[in-house]
């Protein structure tokens, strides 16, 4: 396959292929593809009339190919994907995958996994929310937003050329807030903040062969917010910057309503892109009640064991499909941290330990059903309950799926029914599913009082 870079005189050959899909997602706009490429180097090969993105993992060495876009099925293409990789001495992955995607991946690859990071997850909101404001739920909202419409004299206009070197003071403004903000900054933030720059500087030198649209906000004739963003489909538009002075009172919410506002009509959702796994990023998006989070799922492939313990996982939950295991091995899983008994040279018994600083969580405890009576659990169980005594933790806790099993538990030394809580960046793939199902039982190596609520966190 004869990848190469991405230029701009592209853009029409890769939106004519990519959207024949109908995509959502951020990731395969032209904006993305070209801006970003210094930080995630993203080549382009078309084969066979599909069109194929190839994306190098920053600073890991290992790529990610999109799905073919074209018409008609790509089953055929894959193998040369597959064999492209080996020959740069890797193993094919996948990103952002669609569901028709996913499907003709797991019938030919049988071997991947598939999970998706809830940091990469785009937010999708209704236009006309952000627009409008309206209903209780928006109630902060629009108490930010007439603050700043009574504390300001302003003025919005759509961003142009003219506008562009303002927006670059004001984004090296924002940086300089954002680190105070944090305090210490991280070599990964630092490294993000300076790729958010270049993608700018990008941005404005082919706005309009990017097919950008955008718009800036003024205050006494300083400009104190700017944003833009692009077209993923007929009717969805993305947001792909939103910076503004934070030191103007409600200063977000005004860029972000009088910008919905100005967007064509024709634009039903707009999609603001991932939260980066920022907890202050995720609340802020989170706020403003979006639709749907579009996840960005990953194939990707699975050991031996990783297959051995799905096909267990399966067995014995029968209520799971084969991506609930999937993405606990693909986010979670710790090879140390799992407990595993073979018959022979089947995998019958299970369990595995999720460390929460001073608290151990076990996780999927599970014995195939023609194993079961044999006492596996029981001895993975306690191994695993010595195991982490060993290793200091203050307790191990458990979900019970059923009072059968909380009385099992109890017999193992597990008592109470505590409501437990995960505040995880990824916690997609811990306890029932379902908040305020999780009730758990607790194991403490000291005697201590049980309490009506649990929280762990990373």
């Amino acid at each position: 396959m004869d990848f190469r870079e991405i230029t701009i005189a592209d853009r029409a050959l890769i939106e004519h292929h990519i959207r024949q899909a109908n995509p959502k997602v951020c990731d395969y706009s032209m904006h993305s593809l070209y801006c970003w490429c210094a930080s995630f180097p993203t080549s382009m090969c078309v084969d066979d009339g599909f069109l194929i993105l190839r994306m190098d993992a920053e600073g890991k060495g290992e790529c990610f190919y999109s799905r073919p876009f074209g018409k008609g099925d790509f089953t055929h293409i894959i193998p040369s994907i597959l064999n492209d990789a080996s020959v740069r001495g890797d193993t094919a992955r996948w990103f952002a995958l669609d569901d028709e995607a996913l499907q003709i991946i797991r019938k030919v690859l049988p071997h991947y996994g598939v999970a998706y990071h809830r940091g990469s997850s785009d937010y999708v909101y209704a236009a006309e929310d952000l627009r409008s404001l309206t209903g209780r739920k928006y109630q902060p909202k629009r108490n930010h937003l007439h603050q700043f419409v009574e504390a300001y004299d302003h003025r919005y206009e759509v961003l142009a050329p003219c506008h562009f070197p303002e927006c670059m003071r004001l984004l090296t403004l924002w940086q300089q807030q954002y680190r105070v903000h944090r305090g210490n900054v991280s070599d990964h933030e630092l490294d993000m903040l300076h790729g958010e720059e270049a993608c700018v500087r990008e941005a404005f030198a082919h706005y309009d062969a990017l097919g950008l649209y955008g718009g800036v906000l003024y205050v006494e004739g300083r400009l104190v917010a700017f944003t833009y963003g692009s077209a993923l489909s007929d009717d969805t538009f993305c947001t792909h910057i939103e910076k503004a002075d934070e030191s103007y009172v409600g200063v977000y919410a005004a860029i972000n309503c009088l910008f919905a506002k100005h967007l064509p009509e024709r634009f039903t959702f707009l999609n603001r892109e991932d939260d980066m796994a920022s907890p202050g990023l995720r609340q802020a998006k989170e706020s403003y009640h979006p639709v749907s989070l579009h996840h960005k799922l990953l194939a990707l492939p699975l050991t031996p064991t990783m297959q051995q313990i799905r096909r267990l996982w399966l067995a014995c939950f029968t209520d799971d499909v084969a991506q609930d295991a999937e993405q606990f091995l693909l986010t979670r899983y710790n090879e140390k941290q799992a407990l595993l008994k073979y018959h022979g040279d089947m995998l019958v018994s299970m369990l595995f330990i999720v460390p929460f600083h001073t608290v151990a969580y076990i996780y999927a405890v599970a014995t195939h059903p023609d194993y079961r009576g044999r006492g596996f659990a029981r001895q993975l169980l306690a191994e695993a309950m010595e195991r982490c005594k060993h290793d200091g933790f203050q307790c191990v806790c458990l979900i019970p799926a059923n009072d059968g099993l909380r009385r099992w538990y109890s017999r193992m030394g597990f008592e109470g029914a505590v409501q437990l809580v995960f505040h995880t960046h990824e916690d997609s793939c811990l306890g029932t599913g379902h908040v305020g199902h999780d009730i758990a039982m607790i194991h403490y190596y000291r005697p201590q009082p049980i309490p009506g609520k649990l929280v762990l966190q990373t």
